[in-house]
């Protein structure tokens, strides 16, 4: 931004931009790469990486034009690629979820999970939690269900409404669930 106020056109302003700009892109790029690295590391202990599937976002969202640059500025879809082809080497399985409705239904009932607060949601079966940690939970459940694991939201109780779990049992179906 500096280069670009002081410089407003020439040769000199085009090549200091691209310098920067490359150190930039390496720093990003090294970035991802070590995240990546961690991210597999941690996913060959545990059988697998769930990702969001992404494709469409840029499609789907309609913001301001100073947004709008910013989201397609955004590398999502670099992290994702470098942590597949990491995990590939590695023997490690990657799904991607669809990650529509992920944020707004509880993961133990299946109910529609209402704000209570700035980023914690609640649902009417007691299940009260950050809205990143719904997400994420949400996200893993919809890879266990591709993966053919049986998960919470699916058992016919909780399909029917016929049962409220208690503290207890939320505990414990975080505890194996995650």
């Amino acid at each position: 931004r500096k280069i670009q106020r002081k410089l407003r056109a020439g040769k000199k302003r085009e090549e200091l931009l691209e310098k920067y700009g490359r150190r930039e892109r390496n720093r990003l790029n090294d970035l991802y790469h070590k995240l990546a690295n961690k991210i597999v590391e941690l996913a060959e202990k545990y059988g697998g990486i769930t990702l969001e599937d992404l494709t469409e976002i840029r499609n789907t969202i309609r913001y301001s034009a100073e947004m709008n640059g910013r989201l397609h500025r955004w590398s999502f879809r670099r992290l994702q690629a470098i942590i597949e082809y990491k995990a590939k080497l590695k023997g490690v399985s990657v799904v991607f979820v669809d990650p529509a409705r992920t944020s707004s239904l509880c993961p133990i009932c299946g109910g529609k999970l209402v704000p209570n607060g700035r980023r914690v949601l609640k649902c009417e079966c007691g299940f009260e939690a950050d809205r990143d940690v719904v997400g994420s939970w949400n996200i893993r459940l919809k890879a266990l269900k591709m993966w053919g694991v049986s998960v919470p939201p699916e058992s016919q109780p909780m399909k029917t409404g016929g049962w409220k779990p208690t503290r207890y049992e939320i505990n414990t179906l975080h505890t194996l669930y995650g």
